[in-house]
């Protein structure tokens, strides 16, 4: 049987602190059941967290789930039901999609094709430390 994990990482816990910079990884693994596909998304996780440039904590599996016996092309992974304003109005090309404009850029760099919050967000979850005046 195949199951997507997500598995949740953050910034190490502080003291008096709530908001923390997070990754969740969407992560597959192939397994005979639930608690043994949970054993592999928990040593993934925490392998994946000690690796460079390590600045984010293993929190946990925050969500496992059943894709089936066959994984392949056009398999469902999972999905989810929402209720979401404006849904019609919002740009689905695929030139708006983050993968095809990375492909397509692949020689140019990162700090380009990010916002800068979503640089600041980089180089938060990388533990590179940031100020206002260079996020």
């Amino acid at each position: 049987m195949w199951y997507l994990a997500e598995i949740l990482l953050a910034e190490p816990r502080q003291t008096e602190r709530r908001a923390y910079q997070c990754e969740a990884c969407n992560v597959v693994f192939a397994a005979d059941s639930a608690d043994e596909a949970h054993r592999k998304a928990v040593t993934w996780g925490r392998r994946y967290a000690v690796e460079p440039p390590a600045a984010l904590q293993f929190v946990g599996v925050s969500h496992l789930t059943t894709i089936g016996e066959v994984l392949g092309d056009g398999v469902e992974i999972c999905g989810r039901f929402f209720e979401s304003a404006d849904v019609w109005d919002r740009e689905r090309s695929p030139e708006s999609l983050k993968a095809v404009v990375w492909e397509a850029n692949q020689d140019t760099p990162l700090g380009e094709l990010l916002s800068p919050a979503q640089v600041a967000q980089v180089k938060r979850a990388s533990g590179i430390p940031t100020t206002r005046g260079n996020e």
